[in-house]
């Protein structure tokens, strides 16, 4: 889609999927709107693809998982009545936010194997304002490896294996893990490669991130004042 489009997705099911056989792209001036149901999935790992966003308006879930992703828009929550549910994940090989590239969800997740890298404008928004946690016993927050870990490489397999033990389960695929990094973190990024954030600002209550080598350049992780409000 080239120049100034809206395609709307005219469906009120709680979710809706699309299983990707070519490449998707989706001009920075053009805009998908995915506001009409709880719940929209882009799969295109089936070929190998590469999904390209311009602007993205969901309710509740985006969630796409491509070989290579690049995001060029603003991709948001578009119903101001579902931002506390709100969450977008993105997982692939390669994901890449240009410059001047949006999102803004409750929670964000991106994934990926080899390379996370942002342009400089580009800007990851926590629409949650503030979280707060006066119960010790739940306290932990996931590391992707123990702080007395000798190990030099993050896998998945390694990645799996930390979360099974710091939360006891038995997880066998890392974007298990998704439902508790929602509580525990509003943005988190991880990579088995690279993380690389080049004049980026991410603001949220609690950020997280893990690669194997991770270089921010005239970037901003901002966390001030988003914990407990005082009384």
């Amino acid at each position: 889609m080239q120049g100034s489009v809206v395609l709307s997705i005219l469906n009120d099911k709680p979710s809706f999927s699309m299983l990707m056989t070519k490449n998707v792209m989706i001009s920075s001036v053009s805009t998908f709107d995915f506001s009409y149901c709880d719940k929209f999935m882009i799969n295109a790992t089936s070929q190998n693809n590469t999904v390209q966003l311009g602007n993205v308006w969901f309710k509740k879930a985006l969630i796409v998982t491509a070989l290579s992703i690049e995001l060029s828009g603003n991709i948001s929550v578009w119903n101001e009545n579902e931002l506390a549910k709100s969450y977008i994940t993105l997982s692939s090989d390669t994901l890449y936010l240009k410059a001047g590239s949006i999102i803004a969800s409750y929670f964000t997740l991106l994934h990926s194997t080899t390379l996370i890298k942002s342009d400089p404008g580009a800007q990851i928004i926590s629409l949650q304002n503030n979280t707060c946690n006066t119960a010790p016993a739940n306290s932990n927050l996931f590391s992707c490896l123990a702080f007395d870990s000798q190990q030099t490489n993050i896998t998945a397999a390694s990645y799996i294996q930390s979360f099974n033990a710091l939360y006891k389960t038995k997880f066998t695929d890392h974007l298990q893990s998704i439902p508790v990094l929602v509580n525990n973190y509003t943005v988190y990024l991880y990579s088995f490669g690279e993380i690389l954030l080049q004049g980026t600002t991410v603001t949220a209550p609690r950020i997280g991130m893990c690669a194997n080598n991770i270089t921010l350049v005239l970037s901003t992780l901002e966390t001030s004042g988003k914990g407990c409000l005082s009384d």
